[in-house]
C-alpha cells in the first residue's frame, strides 16, 4: 500500500486543489466537503493537511508540491 506523506507542511497554500481532485476522483462532482484530505486551520494559523491512504490524485495535484506519494504506496 502507497503512503501519502506531506513533505513540506509550509508550502500549503490551501488552495484546495487536491480536495477538488479527490472529490472528482471518487464522487464525480467538484464538493470539497466530499473530499478524503481535508485541509484544516492549524494552531499556529497555518494549514494543517489531513492526508487519506487512497489514489495520490491530491498529491499529483498540488502545484507547490507539499503533499508527495512515496515509492510503498499512497
Amino acid at each position: 500500500m502507497k503512503k501519502l506523506v506531506v513533505t513540506d507542511k509550509n508550502g500549503c497554500m490551501a488552495c484546495y486543489a487536491c480536495m477538488n481532485a479527490c472529490s472528482e476522483a471518487f464522487y464525480k462532482v467538484t464538493d470539497i466537503t466530499k473530499s478524503c484530505i481535508q485541509i484544516l486551520e492549524g494552531k499556529d494559523g497555518n494549514p494543517k493537511v489531513n492526508a487519506c491512504l487512497q489514489c495520490g490524485k491530491c498529491a499529483r495535484t498540488c502545484k507547490q508540491g507539499a503533499i508527495k506519494q512515496n515509492a510503498k504506496g499512497v
